[in-house]
């Protein structure tokens, strides 16, 4: 639980108790969220992005540049941390606290005034996405991001990945990469490099 007293409150459903009170943040906690082994935390506030510790309470790293954070994820292998601001993301490596990948709107688009409300990792760890709060006119917005081809090292994010689209277009973008991955691996099996390659291309 973030709470507006810059501190975390760690509950028992069952019975309402508060089991431990978790302090550090020196500003407002938007947002927080379980490693799937449960044995971590992150929280994201108005000040930085932090890793706790949930059973000392003790803050295991500070994330230096984070700066102010409205939503924070945990990837599917506990291995990255996702903060959002703004209409920027940012992915972190949990075990050096370096960032390793910003995440930047299209500027085709008009992202004044854009706050993220949520981030969120794909269960496969290959896709973030994004929600925004209604903003310079817009209802609410997504962005779809293929992080499986973003992470990839010296590659920078095309604008593609980063266009605001719309629930249905977006699982349209994610069938056809799927398909186009699919029939790649049957291309190469059959020793067609130059239609598995091209495939590949369509599918990025």
């Amino acid at each position: 639980y973030a709470s507006s007293d810059y501190t975390l409150k760690l509950w028992n459903v069952n019975t309402s108790q508060c089991l431990r009170t978790i302090e550090g943040h020196k500003s407002q906690i938007n947002s927080v969220a379980f490693s799937r082994d449960s044995r971590c935390v992150l929280s994201g506030g108005s000040d930085t992005l932090r890793l706790w510790d949930l059973a000392t309470g003790k803050c295991l790293r500070t994330f230096e540049g984070s700066g102010g954070t409205s939503s924070v994820a945990f990837s599917p292998d506990g291995s990255f941390a996702l903060s959002g601001s703004g209409a920027s993301l940012w992915v972190w490596d949990l075990a050096t606290g370096k960032c390793l990948r910003t995440f930047e709107p299209n500027m085709k688009d008009d992202y004044t005034g854009a706050q993220l409300q949520s981030v969120l990792f794909s269960p496969d760890g290959r896709f973030v996405i994004s929600g925004f709060f209604p903003f310079s006119g817009h209802d609410h917005k997504f962005s779809l991001w293929d992080i499986s081809v973003a992470m990839e090292e010296q590659y920078v994010v095309p604008w593609l990945y980063s266009k605001v689209v719309g629930g249905t277009e977006a699982l349209d973008r994610q069938s056809r990469h799927e398909t186009c991955l699919t029939a790649a691996q049957e291309r190469l099996d059959a020793g067609q490099i130059a239609e598995a390659l091209d495939l590949v291309l369509q599918a990025r």
